[in-house]
């Protein structure tokens, strides 16, 4: 009961708190893919820890072949086991704790695979469109769309597809465009959209969780300072700072990632003002702090298994009996 109360603990402070730390650290813009690893570590953990809790209720009660087996390869008595991971409520409190694992874990998952149909299936429909009206371009070697807004986005998939239009190639420098495209290739490179789908699926499956929304958004966000980072190195800041003023008030279809849209006045603040280096020392911390984040659920559902690991008996009345009292008989 102890590691179910706990993991319950950690779920509810990642979930209703995570996000104000993360928000509030200065150290993902400057180390945008650390940032979308630590948004994503914060709340697959949160996640995790309600199955994981609810999991922790129900094993008192699970068939007796699976804790057994389980104690048995962990070389301990299950009585223990059992006895370690025991709840004052018994077995209403494990059917109530495997009903939440499996409703939570049902649900995310359902949430991600119908978001991964549905991007799917807009990008199939998008591709079919951008057959019919666009051309490749023989000077970038991307599909060209005679439109005279400035845009230029990618589409991820199977059969990845750069696009621009008309508007984007005459409004922005040969310089400009190739560290656009830089940006549009990190994307596809990084399959930046995989985040995208993930940290989407759980804010619709759990729209009322404050981590989740805050995550979609700047996961959104950091990703596009991640692919701003890349083109850097096809060009300059300012050349790329002055492409995105000019691609701001460009639109980008369902699907896509595109080097405009609502953050790119943020990114070109961050492009000509660009934040501080962070140190060695620090990144370490960094990546500690998210390894623990990782860790803890993990950490606190095992508790109760490894303390029965450690007392080396078992009480003597689930044994059988031995052969003395047999002959004894």
């Amino acid at each position: 009961m102890i590691a179910a109360f706990a993991l319950v603990s950690v779920a509810l402070a990642l979930a209703w708190r995570g996000h104000l730390v993360l928000a509030n650290a200065d150290w993902t813009v400057r180390l945008p893919r650390l940032g979308v690893i630590a948004w994503q570590a914060v709340s697959w953990s949160a996640l995790f820890s309600v199955v994981l809790a609810g999991i922790a209720l129900a094993l008192p009660t699970l068939p007796f072949g699976t804790t057994d087996n389980g104690a048995a390869f962990l070389g301990v008595c299950a009585f223990l086991v059992r006895e370690h991971y025991d709840s004052p409520g018994g077995f209403l409190v494990a059917v109530f704790g495997a009903g939440i694992a499996l409703a939570v874990t049902a649900r995310a998952l359902s949430c991600l695979v119908s978001s991964l149909w549905n991007v799917g299936r807009i990008r199939a429909r998008q591709r079919t469109a951008i057959s019919l009206i666009a051309r490749v371009d023989a000077a970038t070697g991307v599909m060209l769309i005679d439109d005279p807004r400035p845009a230029v986005y990618c589409m991820p998939g199977r059969v990845p597809v750069v696009v621009m239009t008309s508007g984007a190639a005459q409004s922005l420098t040969g310089s400009q465009l190739a560290t656009v495209l830089a940006h549009e290739r990190a994307h596809l490179e990084g399959r930046h959209d995989m985040a995208l789908v993930g940290s989407g699926a759980l804010q619709r499956a759990f729209p009322f969780v404050p981590l989740f929304g805050h995550a979609d958004k700047h996961v959104a966000a950091l990703l596009e300072m991640r692919a701003d980072d890349r083109a850097l190195q096809a060009g300059d800041r300012m050349t790329l700072a002055t492409a995105l003023v000019r691609l701001a008030q460009g639109t980008t279809p369902m699907g896509a990632l595109g080097a405009g849209g609502e953050t790119a006045l943020v990114r070109v603040r961050r492009l000509v003002t660009p934040p501080a280096q962070v140190t060695r020392v620090r990144r370490g911390l960094i990546v500690a702090a998210i390894s623990a984040v990782l860790a803890t659920p993990l950490l606190i559902a095992a508790a109760p298994a490894a303390e029965a690991v450690l007392l080396d008996y078992c009480p003597v009345w689930m044994h059988g009996p031995g052969p003395s009292s047999a002959s004894q008989s």
